[in-house]
């Protein structure tokens, strides 16, 4: 949406986006050092997060969809490089807890 000539930045996909790069940068000397394969199982919290995330963005108007799915992708594409599960799994967790109302 457009509101005085600035995009309303959505809430939900910023604080995913952050959440999951914080995880990321955190874990990440650490789990390269270890040498953990690139193929990983999937994350629980984060399927979880996605399968509510997909339903709301069906629900959503074309514009809001619009602005939503873009950032939501990114996260997800950004959980493949993730190599501290646990980490992966806590982002997930507060992505799912910051999701709006309606998509709960």
């Amino acid at each position: 949406m457009n509101y005085g000539g600035r995009m309303r930045v959505p809430v939900v996909a910023v604080v995913a986006v952050a959440l999951v790069v914080v995880a990321c940068k955190s874990e990440q000397a650490s789990s390269s050092a270890k040498g953990e394969p690139s193929a990983q199982a999937p994350v629980k919290e984060c399927e979880e997060y996605a399968a509510k995330m997909e339903a709301c963005l069906g629900k959503m108007k074309p514009e809001e969809r619009a602005e939503e799915e873009p950032a939501f992708r990114a996260t997800k594409d950004a959980w493949k490089d993730q190599k501290d599960r646990a980490a992966l799994a806590k982002s997930c967790k507060g992505a799912m807890a910051s999701l709006p109302s309606s998509c709960k």
